[in-house]
Parts: structure tokens; sequence; C-alpha cells
């Protein structure tokens, strides 16, 4: 599952370049991919929270309080990605383009 996970990543890693290089070119279709993006790694995220077994057994900690933070980490960071994505969206002079991916 790591493998495929990591095969994965790579590709989102390929698509965010693709995205950065649209927002370079001052187009609004870049934004709009990076933030679908940025939700796809964030279920995909969590899922591999759900799925990996992880062994807790000499750490000390609870379940409760692992998964806890892995998702209370997962929505937080994405989330701030999204914002910094965002950025040249709450420019007031940032000569976005009109293009987009809903019409």
């Amino acid at each position: 599952m790591l493998i495929i996970f990591s095969a994965i990543g790579i590709l989102f890693g390929i698509g965010f370049i693709i995205s950065g290089t649209q927002i370079n070119q001052r187009k609004k279709i870049g934004i709009q991919i990076a933030w679908i993006l940025i939700v796809i790694s964030m279920v995909l995220g969590l899922l591999q929270t759900a799925f990996v077994p992880v062994d807790l057994e000499g750490t000390g900690l609870s379940e409760s309080l692992y998964y806890g933070a892995q998702i209370g980490g997962q929505v937080i960071c994405n989330a701030i990605c999204g914002l910094i994505v965002a950025i040249p969206l709450m420019v007031n002079n940032a000569m976005m383009d009109d293009s987009s991916l809903w019409g």
C-alpha cells in the first residue's frame, strides 16, 4: 500500500508543477487545479491514515490521540495550503485571466 500511495504522490507532484506553471502564467485554471489536487490529497491522506496499520505499542500513545492528531493535521495543513494557493485571487491587481474549469 505504501508503494501505491508513493506513486500517487509522485503524480500529485507533477500535477502541482503543472498548476504552478499555470498560476505563474496568470491563469485561474491553475488555482482551480491546485484546489482539486489539495482536496484529493486530503482524502487520500485520510484513507492512508485509516488503512495503513500503525504499531503504537512502545510509544505510550492511545489510538484515539494518534488518529485525532493525524486527521486534524491533514485537515489543517490542507486548509492552509488551499489558502496559500488562493492568494493570487485575493490580490487586487493580480491580472489573472478568465480561464476556468467551470465555464
